[in-house]
């Protein structure tokens, strides 16, 4: 509480609620080797780009061979990626930790979805686009390297 309320974020009218939020997405970032090397500015900028969204167990997330242009963390629930290969399925992962990451090849790269990933249980994700990811860190020294 004492750190939100030493924050510019009163003056911008940012709710408690919205400051955990946004500090829990910072959090999933710091956690993941795609953003260590981030500033906090670029971490804030990036975490407001997030957008939460629900999916029911049994929900298709992604679909393989689509192509991808986003990632997802996962804040509650559960998923698994599942790799359709000659007739079958295989299970690559099954996530259930909170902050968990995938589809960040996609954010990357944009390539096609190696796996499905489906929702096993009801879920929570954040989406991070990867138009919106460009976007936030346009002014950013990362900007360069994300552009390559």
């Amino acid at each position: 509480l004492l750190e939100y309320l030493d924050q510019d974020d009163l003056a911008s009218g940012m709710t408690f609620q919205e400051y955990k939020e946004q500090q829990r997405r910072e959090k999933y970032l710091r956690e993941s080797p795609l953003f260590q090397r981030c500033s906090n500015l670029d971490l804030t900028r990036i975490a407001s780009a997030m957008v939460l969204e629900t999916f029911n167990k049994g929900d298709k997330i992604v679909n393989q061979g689509e192509s991808g242009s986003a990632m997802y963390f996962l804040k509650q629930g559960s998923v698994q990626a599942i790799k359709l290969a000659n007739g079958t399925e295989e299970v690559l992962a099954s996530l259930s930790e909170e902050g968990s990451v995938f589809g960040e090849l996609a954010l990357l790269f944009g390539q096609p979805r190696v796996a499905s990933v489906i929702a096993t249980s009801d879920c929570i994700l954040y989406r991070l686009d990867k138009a919106a990811f460009l976007d936030s860190i346009v002014d950013s020294p990362i900007w360069e390297t994300a552009k390559g």
